[in-house]
């Protein structure tokens, strides 16, 4: 059993967490964001506020190697209630979105629909996602996974560093290992995060119980959020993952 002095420790240490991280981001307001709603040809602003801009007129949608991609309409049902998910992108080739982001940490949030779009089978909505030096999914099978969580809606995020003068480039290639296969996407988010949030200072580090040398975690690496099921809903800003952990301000 825990002792009362233990108990006391803990207390003293979680309080001091909680207004450390308080008080570097209860003001933090992003200096640059994303909203893309693929497959759209109109810009809309969703409940929680955030402005979604139409990939159809778009400069971020930029590459299609092998192709052209096509747009498409998903099936009305209970679960496909919102503008995000009316729409999506499509393609049997390689496509490219490019973002000139600000250096500095990134929260990416990729949204998928699983559906059957007009002649694409949600069978073979099966491909990975990658950005320069990094493989985010890989052979990622929209449909299966979302047999898996009971929802048709799936939700990937990521967090990436970025250094001056970089493009973040997100790649999407149907997987070679089913025939016919092809990619999708409905909705792409970024958002600048606070660059300790997830990544150790340089002037930081810490060290296992038992070990002398520090432990960082370099900026070097993509860290993925582990998934949780979740219905899909529009989100206010207090309930969604991105703007509760960093406290943001529209």
């Amino acid at each position: 059993m825990i002792s009362f002095l233990s108990f006391l420790c803990l207390v003293f240490f979680l309080c001091l967490l909680t207004t450390a991280i308080s008080g570097e981001l209860s003001f933090y307001t992003p200096k640059e964001t994303f909203f893309i709603d693929c497959g759209a040809s109109h810009d809309y602003k969703a409940a929680d506020g955030w402005n979604w801009i139409g990939d159809n007129h778009s400069k971020f949608f930029l590459k299609e190697n092998g192709g052209a991609s096509t747009t498409s309409s998903a099936p009305v049902d209970s679960s496909n209630n919102t503008p995000l998910f009316a729409t999506a992108r499509l393609s049997h080739s390689k496509f490219t979105y490019r973002f000139p982001v600000l250096a500095g940490t990134k929260f990416i949030r990729l949204h998928f629909y699983q559906s059957s779009y007009g002649a694409f089978h949600r069978s073979k909505a099966s491909f990975s996602v990658k950005t320069d030096g990094h493989t985010f999914l890989s052979n990622f099978n929209v449909s299966l996974a979302a047999d898996a969580l009971d929802s048709p809606i799936i939700s990937k995020e990521f967090v990436i560093n970025f250094k001056e003068d970089q493009l973040l480039n997100i790649v999407f290639n149907p997987s070679d290992r089913i025939g016919d296969a092809h990619s999708f996407i409905n909705g792409i988010e970024i958002v600048p995060m606070p660059d300790n949030l997830y990544y150790t200072a340089q002037d930081g580090g810490f060290k296992f119980i038992g070990q002398q040398n520090s432990f960082f975690v370099e900026t070097d690496h993509a860290r993925k959020c582990i998934p949780t099921k979740r219905r899909w809903k529009s989100l206010s800003p207090t309930d969604d993952t991105a703007c509760s952990v960093l406290g943001m301000r529209r």
